[in-house]
């Protein structure tokens, strides 16, 4: 599946980072400004600059992701999306070694409601008025709690549940380059999941782990670095 190469992030590492959670932590601050903006180009730089992907983002004339082309190994990857008249759209990946498929079914509202990678494996989504309530692939289910729009608390019903802390910069609204969005994004053109504001850091096990956005006079976000990972997310835009 696309988005193999993420440095220490997989999609199922995001699911995790957005489950098993217990409790937010934020102070106040000023009221924050919403940034409406295309992603352009993603740059993901681990180790200096020893272990380099670029992704680069095309869109169609509704706005919608076209394609998405990285550069990582010598044979570049290629993502087409292509959008039916239903509420569902499919992802083609196609890495020279023949292409692969993806399903991708949504809700009214744009939201996934189901990911079909292969034959076997299906990831459904449920929502409330919040945002996600619960991920199931197979039987591997983690629900999720909410307060003041962002992801406090969750559990998994397979395995038992972990315990995190995050922390939010309340001064800045959510946007696609937030780390907990950006890896779905760049496999299937839209976030799974998303809090209200961006996700600045996590404790857990007695770890610590953070996350330091860098942002232009427009309040986007131009660089995303995961210290203790030596990774750098660097993202230009379309205007």
């Amino acid at each position: 599946m696309k988005f193999r190469h993420l440095p220490a992030i997989s999609l199922a590492l995001l699911i995790i980072w957005a489950a098993s959670c217990n409790k937010t932590t934020n102070t106040p601050a000023p009221t924050p400004v919403s940034v409406t903006a295309n992603l352009a180009t993603v740059q993901i730089i681990t180790n200096g600059s020893r272990d380099t992907q670029n992704y680069r983002i095309l869109y169609n004339a509704q706005g919608q992701v076209d394609s998405i082309i990285e550069t990582y190994y010598s044979t570049p990857q290629y993502t087409s999306f292509v959008y039916g008249s239903d509420n569902s759209y499919t992802v083609i990946i196609n890495d020279g070694g023949g292409p692969e498929t993806e399903t991708v079914t949504t809700n009214a509202d744009g939201t996934i409601s189901s990911l079909i990678q292969d034959t076997y494996d299906t990831l459904y989504y449920t929502y409330n008025s919040n945002g996600i309530a619960q991920t199931k692939e197979n039987n591997y289910i983690t629900n999720y709690a909410w307060v003041n729009g962002d992801i406090d608390s969750s559990s998994n019903e397979s395995s038992g549940s972990n315990s995190s802390v995050y922390y939010y910069d309340l001064s800045h609204l959510w946007q696609m380059g937030d780390i907990i969005s950006i890896g779905s994004f760049l496999s299937y053109g839209r976030p799974t999941i998303r809090s209200k504001h961006l996700m600045t850091g996590r404790s857990f096990t007695g770890n610590f782990e953070k996350y330091v956005y860098k942002f232009d006079s427009r309040s986007r976000i131009t660089e995303l670095t995961i210290p203790d990972e030596n990774v750098t997310y660097y993202y230009t835009y379309t205007n």
